[in-house]
């Protein structure tokens, strides 16, 4: 009888980890302090893989997910990808009252897609340096200048993220500009072209499953579906 419970729970707790990363884009998460492990299971039982630590850090490694039982298995067969640019991705602006220029920025991470407190924002006109600032909690910052009817400078930095700099026409208006910075130096793969890599899936709820590579140390990881 309790083996028939076991493999009722075991093959329960499958499907439904299996129906869970079915409905779309779904990240496994395990963090403590600045290391951790992010797993992305895409499409087409694709996945995207990221593995950090506070003394090491790696580019984002991408193959093919699978499942066997009680068990996940990654494949790495592509783990290299063109590195990304830091770029503005939206801006509006409005007109003012003012005799001035009124900038709303949000500095996000495009690796976690995630507001990036204390950046520094600033700006030049004819390389004379006019305002700057830094990011609050939201990854935003507001900065007021005198329009001095020369090109504008806009340039911004956060630790390992590349830095941004970019000339622009800026008028008497507010304007909202949002810009993703990306990882500023090449990272080092952790794995080969067609390793395997397996884990041991415990337990699992809607929102965390404990996964184990030596079936010895389980680890709780924070499941997110999109």
């Amino acid at each position: 009888m309790r083996q028939l419970i076991t493999i009722i729970f075991y093959f329960t707790l499958l499907c439904n980890f299996q129906h869970c990363f079915g409905q779309g884009i779904c990240t496994i998460k395990y963090s403590i302090g600045f290391s951790g492990l992010t797993i992305k299971l895409l499409d087409s039982n694709k996945f995207e893989y990221l593995r950090w630590t506070d003394i090491d850090w790696h580019n984002w490694e991408y193959g093919m997910y699978s499942f066997d039982n009680k068990e996940l298995n990654l494949k790495f067969v592509d783990t290299t990808k063109p590195q990304k640019e830091s770029e503005i991705v939206s801006m509006e602006s409005i007109p003012n009252n003012l005799n001035k220029t009124k900038i709303k920025f949000k500095i996000i991470s495009e690796m976690y897609n995630q507001p990036l407190e204390f950046a520094t924002i600033q700006i030049y006109s004819n390389d004379k340096l006019i305002a700057d600032g830094k990011a609050d909690s939201s990854g935003e910052a507001l900065l007021i200048f005198e329009n001095t009817n020369h090109e504008t400078r806009i340039k911004t930095s956060y630790v390992l993220h590349q830095n941004f700099d970019l000339i622009l026409n800026l008028e008497n208006r507010d304007y909202d500009i949002t810009i993703n910075l990306c990882e500023r130096t090449k990272r080092t793969n952790a794995h080969k072209d067609g390793e395997l890599v397996t884990y041991i899936i415990a337990r699992e709820t809607k929102e965390y499953i404990e996964l184990s590579e030596d079936g010895k140390e389980f680890r709780s990881y924070k499941i997110a579906c999109q």
